[in-house]
């Protein structure tokens, strides 16, 4: 199930312009300063962003193809995304966040309240059930968004800076969660970040950019020659 990427799109005066593919079931970062188009490429990827031109398939699926005004609907993709910002429900508690992305694709109530739980109880939030995000610690929310993210089991994973809202002292504790937890993964993950060091520890290919266009990419092993 590999993915296929070749498009432009602007936001402002800023273009993005890029093609690459990933593997099925690769582990690919996406590097680059603050700036370069990180975010605009998964959200792009996620069909949250307008394209201007190009296309986006995978798994033999196109699903963006500005010739053909063929676009896939973001909940049709089966993508799981954790915003660099998280972007919780504040409305909704935990339980019922991770519930979210369940029951919109159909599961029943009663075995969507146990799938939510298993995965609070995986990550040690089983407690938090019945909280509003607000009332949780930076770190707790990072976890309900991994989770809300997996419970679905996409195909596709994307992490936008997953540590970006994470306190020094608990950067450690968090990767090693998110590492375990993506070592089980049997998807494709797309991580977005711009510690080389950070992406060693998760991935085997990267795609650099700069402002907006891909400036290399290859395994993950250059980074530390």
């Amino acid at each position: 199930m590999s993915l296929a990427v070749d498009i432009r799109a602007r936001r402002g005066a800023f273009t993005l312009d890029v093609a690459f593919e990933c593997p099925a079931g690769g582990r690919v970062a996406i590097l680059g300063r603050n700036g370069s188009g990180k975010t605009s490429l998964v959200h792009a990827i996620a069909g949250l962003l307008p394209i201007e031109s190009g296309s986006i398939r995978f798994a033999g699926e196109t699903w963006l193809d500005s010739e053909k005004r063929v676009f896939v609907a973001p909940p049709a993709r089966s993508i799981g995304v954790l915003f660099q910002e998280l972007r919780l429900f504040p409305h909704l508690t935990v339980l019922d966040n991770i519930m979210f992305g369940l029951r919109a694709r159909g599961m029943a109530p009663g075995e969507a309240k146990r799938e939510a739980e298993r995965w609070l109880h995986e990550v040690g939030l089983g407690d938090r059930a019945k909280l509003l995000p607000a009332t949780l610690s930076g770190g707790e929310a990072q976890r309900v968004a991994l989770v809300r993210a997996m419970a679905t089991r996409p195909r596709i994973l994307l992490l936008d800076e997953p540590l970006a809202s994470i306190d020094q002292e608990l950067r450690a504790p968090t990767l090693l969660l998110i590492r375990n937890l993506v070592r089980e993964y049997e998807g494709m993950v797309l991580l977005v970040t711009h510690d080389p060091d950070l992406a060693s520890t998760f991935v085997d290919r990267y795609v650099l950019l700069e402002d907006g266009r891909i400036r290399g990419q290859g395994p993950v092993s250059d980074l530390e020659a």
